[in-house]
Parts: structure tokens; sequence; C-alpha cells
């Protein structure tokens, strides 16, 4: 039970946290690598759970979106979340998925 409690606590961290995820550039980046231990875990329905975390994650870059503030580390940090938003695309086909 442990990666699916652990992917549970995430999603309700991204949800409650909502766009003061981005206002932390630390906060992003312990994110990235939380989530970064999810996808190259062993098991597959590790990686695949880990995935179901977008929806939260794109939620919250849409509310942030909604009440932006302007400054160099928010850009900061929103810039780092785009990355962290892409990462299943850029990761090579089947690096998620891939049996195990």
């Amino acid at each position: 039970q442990g990666p699916y409690w652990g992917v549970c606590v995430l999603a309700s961290l991204i949800v409650l946290l909502g766009p003061a995820l981005l206002t932390n550039y630390d906060v992003a980046k312990e994110m990235h690598a939380l989530l970064r231990i999810g996808f190259f875990a062993d098991k597959k329905m590790v990686r695949v759970f880990t995935q179901m975390l977008w929806s939260p994650l794109v939620w919250v870059w849409r509310k942030y979106h909604s009440v932006l503030e302007e400054s160099e580390e928010n850009q900061r940090t929103a810039d780092y979340f785009e990355k962290i938003l892409v990462m299943p695309a850029s990761e090579p086909i089947g690096a998620v998925l891939q049996g195990g």
C-alpha cells in the first residue's frame, strides 16, 4: 500500500495547496523529484497510478493562471512547473508504461 498511499497523499497536497504550489520554486522542485520516483518505479501499476496526478496538476496550472501574480520568482516557478506538466510526453515512449 505504500506507493499508492504516497500518490494519494501527493494528489491531496496538490489540490489543497492549489495555486500556492506555484509560488515557491523549491516546492515545485520537490514535487518534480517525487513524480520522477513514481515514473521510474519498478512496478507498472505505480507508474500508471503516478500518471493520474496529471489531472490535479493541470487543474492547479489553470487556477494559477486565473490568479497570476507577476514576479520574477513566480515566473521562474511557473516555467519549471511547465516542464513538470510535459514530463510524460518528454519521456521515451513506453518509459512509463513498460512492463514491470
